[in-house]
């Protein structure tokens, strides 16, 4: 595959993504660090599984939604997630103190449009235009901005 054509799948990609993740309200973005020693993706993984369960559970309503993506960092260890969040209220420091508590570090603030996270978490697509994301969002376009 040529270069050009790498970056053209990549570009649309990312555009893709940007596009369907405009359409739904965020209440919160994170960045959540995985700190304690060298886990794997699969633990890493469950840590994070464990967490926005946790936050479903006690703050997420009827139109709680979450997308993710993971990144490993340069070297492939620094392992980590960028993370959208709606449909719950905001306790920003709470959420960052249970992160912490399973072995990492968070950001968490209020999601703003205008400051492109969206973009930013998606950096990390590939060349082929895969990218590591999950999600869990509502299936009615009712749940939609």
């Amino acid at each position: 595959m040529k270069t050009a054509d790498k970056i053209d799948r990549r570009e649309q990609a990312i555009q893709g993504y940007r596009q369907w993740l405009e359409e739904f309200r965020w209440d919160l973005y994170c960045t959540l660090k995985v700190t304690s020693g060298r886990p794997s993706d699969r633990h890493a993984k469950s840590l994070f599984d464990r967490w926005i369960k946790d936050v479903e559970k006690t703050d997420g309503g009827g139109r709680f939604r979450w997308v993710r993506v993971m990144e490993r960092g340069l070297t492939g260890n620094n392992r980590h997630f960028h993370v959208l969040i709606g449909g719950l209220r905001n306790r920003t420091k709470f959420w960052e103190r249970k992160w912490h508590d399973l072995g990492g570090n968070a950001l968490i603030t209020p999601f703003d449009a205008k400051q492109k996270g969206i973009l930013y978490m998606l950096k990390s697509v590939y060349g082929n235009g895969d990218v590591d994301i999950e999600f869990d969002l509502p299936a009615r376009r009712k749940e939609r901005k």
